[in-house]
């Protein structure tokens, strides 16, 4: 199997998600982190990214590194464009996750093998599990209040009150049918356009453009969706997370270090050195720079 991960750096560089040095850390530790588990396990794992980008990730061991011949030109509220630019190119059942995402056991590649969906995504995120830029309220309400006349195409809407608001969470993505990955890249290029001229303070279009409207376009042409996980995030569902070693944690990977860092080795002790000789260089006091990467 082919996994992809993409990196845009600008979000980085204007602080999209905090602190430079913090985030700069999350994303060297977390890619690292991601590609090593994959190519433990034999496969193949290759990079979309821009400029800077391959400068900052150069040090991982991807298989190939795919470099937009322009730093991209958008607004940091599109952060997941540059998976569209990725998806553009990608084959069909090539298997996009986020950086922070971890499969470290064999079940997770047992079920992304087998497979027949029209396409597969990590879990249904639940209204209660939003906590991005702050509450839940102040970021339903300004996306509410923001998009509400938005003329949506391709049989999207946005629900009144955001009632039934639950979306495809796509840190993992393998899209198997051309005709929902062309409606998908479609309308996500589409909707960007529409949106990219209004300002976003707590919240950012992504979520509905990327996420929510996968959900609907599978729900309403058909598509076999299938989540990885079911019945996020439930009792049932953390322990089947942990059983086939399937973890999103948004840059809190030290609750399962030992974890990943037992099973790489498992698997490829060849590997596991190049980890260890990478994650020490950066692995630094939160109120230091990091050694030979600074912000320009």
């Amino acid at each position: 199997m082919r996994f992809v991960h993409t990196f845009w750096s600008k979000p980085l560089y204007e602080n999209k998600f905090g602190d430079f040095n913090t985030q700069l850390k999350n994303v060297l530790s977390n890619y690292l982190f991601s590609a090593i588990c994959v190519k433990s396990f034999g496969h193949e794992i290759v990079l979309f990214t821009d400029n800077k980008g391959k400068e900052l990730l150069d040090f991982i061991p991807y298989d190939t590194v795919y470099l937009f011949n322009n730093d991209l030109e958008e607004s940091i509220d599109f952060a997941a464009m540059i998976k569209f630019e990725a998806l553009r190119h990608c084959n069909l059942g090539d298997i996009v996750i986020d950086g922070d995402l971890f499969l470290y056991e064999k079940g997770s590649y047992d079920i992304l093998e087998k497979d027949t969906s029209d396409v597969m995504f990590s879990f249904i995120e639940p209204e209660e599990h939003i906590f991005y830029r702050g509450s839940r309220t102040r970021f339903l309400s300004e996306l509410f209040y923001k998009i509400i006349d938005v003329p949506f195409a391709y049989d999207c809407y946005i629900p009144d009150n955001f009632k039934n608001f639950h979306w495809y969470n796509t840190s993992l993505l393998k899209i198997n049918n051309q005709k929902l990955k062309d409606l998908y890249l479609d309308q996500y290029f589409y909707h960007k356009d529409i949106l990219r001229n209004i300002k976003f303070e707590f919240s950012w279009p992504d979520v509905i453009i990327e996420q929510y409207f996968l959900r609907q376009l599978c729900e309403k042409n058909n598509f076999k969706a299938v989540p990885v996980i079911e019945d996020f995030p439930s009792e049932k569902a953390l322990q089947k997370s942990h059983e086939i070693g399937f973890e999103h944690l948004g840059g809190e990977k030290d609750k399962l270090i030992d974890v990943v860092e037992n099973s790489i080795k498992q698997h490829s002790q060849q590997l596991f050195d190049i980890y260890l000789e990478q994650y020490n260089k950066f692995k630094v006091e939160d109120d230091q720079v990091i050694p030979d990467i600074q912000e320009s």
